[in-house]
């Protein structure tokens, strides 16, 4: 895939030790191995992103296997659309915006490798935490600190883009995906980790479905639910620190999850893959 320059939007070379474009924008690849491509004025604080206590918590929740189903079906999902597609010419371009520590990015990674498709598989998150630990843990990944309203990546290069519960700018989609391009949104079901918020919240709410993007046609919904079975404190405590009910639960002096040991909540995802509609 052809990166550009997030303040020129010129060519962007990736090198050894960083990357380099034609009018010489310079950005540093870390000791860790990812590269800066985030601009100041892009940033909106000193450090954007998930922190330390989140990432380590998510990162022992996932190494534990209990969203393994999910990898699976994204694996299944992406590596189905390149058997049947008849357009892709070259390497598959893969790229997971808000990747965190690279847990899917890598299942997909290893996925089309089954496949023994040419795969070029990269990820980005605005936190530079995350690309510290995704960067150490998968070193055969290109990984890049950028947000997902401005993406670092020339028009028309993407083949598969992933997006798990991050935000984003569907006017960047549309312009970095390529012919016959697809993006993969994962959200929240209605009874997403519904045990948990029992726990929390005096009258917890079915999470809302998110709207359809405008501009692009859904090729397939999908939803995925499954229990999440957590047999210790050590793991309750990093399935509420990975999510954004830990501020809730902080601010609650009597919770019901003190208390607990054990617990069995439900995981509920939608899965939506979407195309931009032809002009």
């Amino acid at each position: 895939m052809r990166w550009r320059c997030p303040i020129c939007a010129g060519d962007l070379a990736l090198l050894q030790d960083g990357a380099r474009c034609q009018l010489g924008h310079q950005f540093d690849r870390a000791r860790q191995g990812y590269i800066n491509l985030l601009p100041v004025n892009h940033k909106g604080s000193r450090e954007p992103g998930d922190g330390a206590e989140m990432i380590k918590a998510r990162r022992a929740f996932l190494a534990a296997g209990h969203y393994q189903p999910l990898a699976n079906r994204l694996v299944a999902i992406v590596c189905d659309r390149v058997r049947d597609s008849s357009r892709i010419t070259g390497p598959v371009n893969v790229l997971d915006c808000g990747c965190g520590e690279g847990y899917y990015t890598s299942a997909l990674a290893a996925g089309l490798l089954e496949l023994d498709t040419p795969a070029r598989v990269a990820g980005l998150d605005i936190s530079r935490m995350a690309l510290r630990l995704a960067s150490r843990q998968h070193a055969g990944i290109e990984f890049a600190v950028a947000s997902n309203f401005h993406l670092p990546v020339h028009d028309d290069q993407i083949d598969v883009m992933i997006r798990i519960f991050a935000p984003g700018d569907f006017g960047e989609v549309r312009r970095v995906l390529g012919p016959q391009g697809i993006i993969i949104v994962v959200s929240p079901g209605p009874r997403h980790l519904y045990e948990l918020k029992q726990g929390i919240y005096a009258e917890p709410r079915n999470h809302v479905a998110p709207t359809m993007p405008e501009g692009f046609d859904c090729l397939l919904e999908d939803t995925l639910q499954f229990p999440v079975v957590l047999q210790a404190r050590e793991e309750i405590d990093a399935l509420l620190t990975m999510t954004p009910f830990v501020w809730t639960a902080r601010r609650e002096t009597l919770s019901e999850l003190d208390h607990l040991t054990q617990l069995t909540t439900q995981a509920d995802f939608i899965i939506r893959c979407y195309q931009p509609m032809a002009v």
